[in-house]
């Protein structure tokens, strides 16, 4: 019981980023998608102090869990929709902050282990298609996500602006300490 009424508390907290238009979030992580593609040219770059990927990796994950989330949302039955509590949604989406280090990615959200500048580019322009179509999903739309539970369209956007937030800042880190 006061995992769920601590859940409800710091779901109200995280109210007024629901209370913003969708565009702006949209706009926001068009903003994060280009600065993520300034350190395109860098996708080599590895510092294992900061992580064991490289910039590349992290950058083309941020890219493709964008994509994954998409075509989750757009083939989801937005009448299956349900609210279920989640406790660690509600840390992470009031704090915006993704802890380092205790997250695995899917399988589905693995980079090659390749990565040319081509590649991000396809990427890149695939999510940028995306991101005008996310605004016109059904707002009850859905994916379910390993750790956070079902996720509606609000929160599915909430959580790729959350995502590749952190991602940018673990490229950042990699690039202010890599040696080159």
């Amino acid at each position: 019981m006061r995992h769920l009424l601590i859940t409800l508390f710091l779901s109200t907290l995280s109210a007024p980023f629901f209370a913003q238009s969708i565009t702006k979030h949209t706009e926001a992580l068009d903003g994060l998608l280009e600065q993520t593609e300034s350190y395109f040219v860098m996708r080599d770059q590895l510092e294992p102090s900061v992580s064991g990927a490289s910039i590349g990796w992290h950058s083309y994950h941020l890219l493709l869990v964008t994509t994954n989330i998409y075509e989750a949302l757009a083939s989801s039955d937005p009448n299956a929709y349900r609210y279920r509590p989640n406790f660690l949604r509600g840390i992470v989406f009031t704090t915006g902050n993704i802890p380092r280090g205790k997250g695995k990615a899917p399988e589905s959200a693995l980079p090659p282990e390749q990565i040319s500048l081509e590649a991000l580019e396809a990427q890149l322009a695939q999510v940028r298609a995306i991101l005008d179509k996310l605004e016109q999903l059904p707002p009850k739309s859905s994916f379910e996500h390993p750790v956070f539970g079902t996720l509606k369209r609000d929160q599915a956007i909430k959580f790729i602006v959350i995502h590749t937030r952190h991602h940018l800042k673990i490229i950042r880190d990699i690039d202010a300490t890599a040696v080159l």
